[in-house]
């Protein structure tokens, strides 16, 4: 009985298999959606997350806490704050400190009596607000 080798076609599919990969995966990135700016105009993941190179505190603010925020110019204030040191100063105590108490302190405060507060997360302070200055994506909230 004589033995087919069967190498070269295996190996041939699997070539094939990881070239048909590669392009699917190339197609999927250049698609317009798969980075995109979301509704406060923001750049975004596939996801809807805002990219990390904002603090803790902005990306909330671009994202989960979104709806919250009065307008995108506070958003911009406390990022602006953010980036130049995060100081407790005149501009954290007649800027950023009104914003986190007209937008956030609802919620974000121990005294909180709201459906769904963070009481826990509290942000009245500038010890408090300064903790969620370092980069990265906020947690997404669970349904």
């Amino acid at each position: 009985m004589r033995r087919v080798q069967t190498t070269a076609p295996k190996l041939s599919f699997k070539i094939n298999t990881l070239i048909l990969f590669s392009s699917a995966l190339l197609f999927l990135l250049s698609l317009p959606g798969f980075i995109q700016a979301d509704i406060a105009g923001y750049e975004t993941d596939y996801e809807g997350d805002v990219l990390v190179s904002d603090s803790l505190l902005v990306n909330s603010m671009k994202t989960t806490m979104y709806e919250f925020v009065t307008d995108d110019e506070e958003i911009d204030s406390v990022s602006s704050w953010v980036s130049k040191g995060s100081l407790n100063n005149s501009e954290f105590k007649e800027v950023v400190l009104p914003i986190m108490k007209e937008n956030c302190t609802k919620c974000h405060s121990v005294s909180s009596t709201m459906s769904d507060a963070v009481p826990e997360k509290p942000l009245v302070k500038y010890a408090e607000v300064v903790m969620y200055v370092k980069a990265g994506l906020p947690t997404k909230p669970t349904n």
